[in-house]
């Protein structure tokens, strides 16, 4: 009985060189920014192209792409970014101008025109905006094949401070009747009351898209006179109060002189409280 020996084949399994599996990443960079810029068309025979020519399936090719792209899988190709994004723009067609510009918004990313078609820019609000409540959609459109942008987008974001409340004995007045962003709202109190702290209040950016006043709001309060100096040789009348009101007023006079010669009244005779511990004048003097 004779023993048969077929000769073993070789594994059909072949080593995978680095090289070019680094070189693929390359390729599946170029193709992660192209793809979006491109026509659906190009996209499809850009990928179908690559695959056959790694000898590898459509769903092999997808899922290598997949998960070598994942952020922070592979870092050295995102310092390769901007180099492929600029050649690779350039050869698609159908490329449309600078995104729309908006008040309250901008694209979320910086984008160097031309823009390819059927990429969509995202917008975000502007600093110190907000989105709008309830929220306008889309905040998207994409690039169409006429070098158009569809669909057109709505403001989507403001940018309003706090509402704020007239104090007592006291109004606001704004540059336009609106709280919105760099808006400056100033107190101004009825007479016989003054701003106890800051009179103009300003909408300012306080992080996170979010809008609040510079300050507290102040109040009005009730303006009052410490009383009058005394004089030597004087007098003034209404001397039995503690404090004075806005609109309070003295009288001065100097005493009857004690020899021949009388006093002379120097300055103003008669003061008024006029603000906040503040007369009209100063006390004048006997002499």
């Amino acid at each position: 009985m004779r023993a048969s020996y077929q000769p073993r084949r070789a594994s059909s399994r072949r080593l995978e060189s680095p090289f070019s599996w680094g070189f693929l990443g390359v390729l599946l960079l170029a193709l992660e920014l192209l793809l979006p810029m491109c026509s659906a068309s190009i996209a499809h025979h850009l990928v179908k192209d690559l695959a056959q020519s790694l000898k590898i399936s459509l769903r092999t090719f997808h899922l290598f792409c997949t998960s070598c792209l994942l952020p922070g899988h592979n870092p050295w190709l995102v310092e390769k970014k901007l180099l492929y994004f600029h050649v690779l723009i350039l050869s698609c067609p159908g490329a449309c101008g600078e995104p729309p510009k908006y008040k309250t918004m901008r694209p979320k990313y910086d984008l160097i025109p031309p823009i390819g078609e059927w990429f969509a820019v995202e917008y975000i609000c502007n600093q110190g905006y907000k989105p709008l409540v309830p929220p306008v959609q889309p905040t998207a459109t994409s690039c169409q094949p006429d070098g158009s942008y569809h669909p057109p987008l709505q403001e989507a974001c403001t940018a309003y401070c706090p509402q704020l409340k007239e104090p007592p004995n006291g109004k606001l007045v704004s540059q336009n009747g609106t709280y919105n962003f760099g808006a400056h709202v100033q107190y101004v109190c009825t007479e016989g009351y003054y701003v106890l702290g800051p009179d103009v209040l300003v909408c300012q950016d306080s992080g996170g898209n979010n809008l609040a006043w510079s300050e507290a709001p102040p109040s009005c309060e009730k303006i009052v006179c410490q009383p009058p100096p005394q004089i030597s040789d004087g007098k003034f009348t209404n001397d039995k109060k503690d404090t004075y009101e806005y609109n309070d007023t003295v009288i001065y006079s100097c005493m009857p002189p004690d020899g021949p010669d009388g006093y002379t009244l120097i300055g103003e005779s008669k003061l008024v409280c006029i603000g906040y511990y503040q007369w009209s004048s100063h006390a004048p003097e006997c002499k």
